[in-house]
């Protein structure tokens, strides 16, 4: 378990704007009530069996020209190649005649009655922040283990190589606890994020998600104007200016202490939709057992990965 970070600790009593901003955020809806993982992915339409993404950037800046002197010539630069193969995932339900006819089940059994869709939902979810639950996993997204993104890092790495040489963070070095001192590193963070290249992109925080247990201090780091971390109410000189898309709580989150800042790029969580989830009926046999299938193709992965930082104890 995490640290807490020393003199964190503060109520509605001594802070009585913290429950009227928390109210007023919730009731504007930057506290994303039902968590969808929607709010931090592109939904894209896969034509192929493996997607690619692929950042092409000129390596060398433009200078002056003089007159009748050639413009300056630059180099194309090709990044890493991110992949996003398609994968098949489904479930099947079996039941004998007999139990059908002897209605052991629901009168009108079928499987959106029998909750099919509904675990095909989890299944999704689980599969989708996988990428979360295994941020500092350096193996191929499949299936939702691991995390590698292009670049041959997990998705959090104080590594990830930029083409002259040098490296970025998107995390920490070691496991942290969300407070005042990393709220501000994980802004900064994201505000120093450069391309392949070593430019600084100048990306803003916009979306911030955590897990149940670390919705309160989520919610007075963001929400309060004043600094939760302080006994003399100073200020928070964070508040209003950034996480503009609000705040999302999500159980699938496996570790408690972890906490994300998603960044304003449009390179970033991806899902590619191959096939819409599909339920047909199993052939009966002569066994008298009928059932139904449901199935459904996709792929989920990140294009690069400022697209996020955030902080994990979780190496597995």
């Amino acid at each position: 378990m995490a640290a807490t970070q020393p003199g964190f600790a503060i109520s509605t009593q001594n802070n009585p704007s913290l429950l009227l901003y928390t109210l007023k955020m919730a009731w504007w809806g930057k506290e994303i009530q039902r968590p969808k993982w929607e709010a931090f992915t592109d939904k894209r339409i896969a034509t192929q069996r493996v997607e690619y993404y692929q950042e092409m950037q000129p390596v060398g800046m433009g200078g002056a020209k003089g007159e009748g002197a050639p413009l300056p010539v630059g180099t194309a630069g090709e990044a890493w190649k991110t992949s996003y193969p398609s994968v098949t995932y489904g479930n099947s339900i079996y039941i004998t005649m007999e139990d059908l006819q002897d209605n052991l089940y629901k009168k009108d059994w079928n499987p959106r009655s029998m909750g099919f869709a509904d675990a095909q939902d989890v299944l999704r979810y689980i599969t989708i922040f996988g990428i979360f639950n295994h941020a500092k996993v350096n193996a191929p997204i499949s299936g939702g283990a691991g995390s590698q993104g292009g670049d041959g890092e997990p998705l959090l790495s104080v590594s990830h190589p930029i083409a002259e040489g040098n490296k970025y963070a998107n995390t920490w070095a070691t496991g942290v606890a969300l407070g005042m001192q990393t709220y501000t590193q994980m802004i900064e963070g994201i505000q120093s994020f450069p391309n392949y290249v070593g430019w600084i992109l100048q990306y803003t925080p916009r979306l911030m998600g955590v897990p149940i247990q670390n919705a309160y201090t989520a919610k007075m780091l963001m929400f309060s104007p004043d600094d939760p971390s302080t006994a003399n109410r100073s200020i928070n000189a964070n508040f209003g200016d950034y996480f503009k898309d609000g705040l999302f709580v999500s159980s699938y989150f496996r570790d408690p202490a972890s906490f994300w800042g998603f960044s304003s790029t449009d390179h970033g969580f991806a899902f590619f939709r191959r096939m819409d989830f599909t339920i047909q009926d199993l052939p009966g046999t002569n066994t008298l057992v009928y059932g139904y299938f449901g199935v459904e193709r996709f792929a989920i992965g990140y294009d690069s990965p400022t697209c996020v930082y955030g902080s994990t104890q979780f190496n597995t």
